[in-house]
């Protein structure tokens, strides 16, 4: 199941420029960042000169959630923001976004305006942050095990083993 994270709470609702990132981290971050994605088979469009503030996202996300939509709405974000290169923090793309998937127009705006959905995030991010949680992806397994980041199939596969699991079925071995 997935939950909402707000790895960047500090970010500005504008979001935060690329210039600044490769400051914080060093020359090159853009292109190492986009050579792990290409590395990885992801796709990766790169076009946007800042990384967006993810809030509207996580709160249009809870909206879809609580309308039983998020199963599509979710996909279409990861979509827009990494493959398209849109700004998911912009309240346009959330729109579009939103009611591709059946939300209207009004509630999404509502949302974002009201921040309804923020202390659930927090909450939340708070959650995340407790179990070791530093970043996404995170993987929460059997509610016991946390894996951090981006890992090889293998990691889940052993993580599953030990905790009991055959990890081609995902079916939990007899004792």
């Amino acid at each position: 199941m997935w939950k909402p994270f707000d790895l960047h709470p500090e970010y500005p609702p504008e979001g935060i420029p690329l210039a600044e990132l490769e400051r914080r981290y060093g020359a090159g971050f853009a292109e190492r960042r986009r050579a792990l994605f290409e590395s990885a088979g992801l796709p990766f469009a790169g076009t946007l000169d800042k990384v967006p503030n993810s809030r509207g996202a996580l709160m249009v996300a809870e909206l879809a959630r609580e309308r039983g939509s998020f199963e599509a709405l979710h996909p279409r974000l990861f979509s827009a923001y990494w493959a398209s290169g849109r700004d998911i923090g912009g309240e346009r793309v959330l729109v579009e976004e939103g009611t591709a998937v059946g939300l209207e127009e009004h509630e999404i705006i509502e949302a974002l305006a009201d921040g309804r959905y923020l202390e659930r995030i927090e909450a939340e991010t708070r959650a995340a942050l407790e179990l070791g949680a530093g970043g996404v992806p995170a993987w929460l397994v059997d509610a016991r095990v946390l894996i951090p980041g981006a890992q090889p199939h293998d990691v889940f596969e052993r993580v599953l083993e030990r905790l009991g699991y055959d990890a081609q079925d995902g079916e939990r071995q007899a004792p």
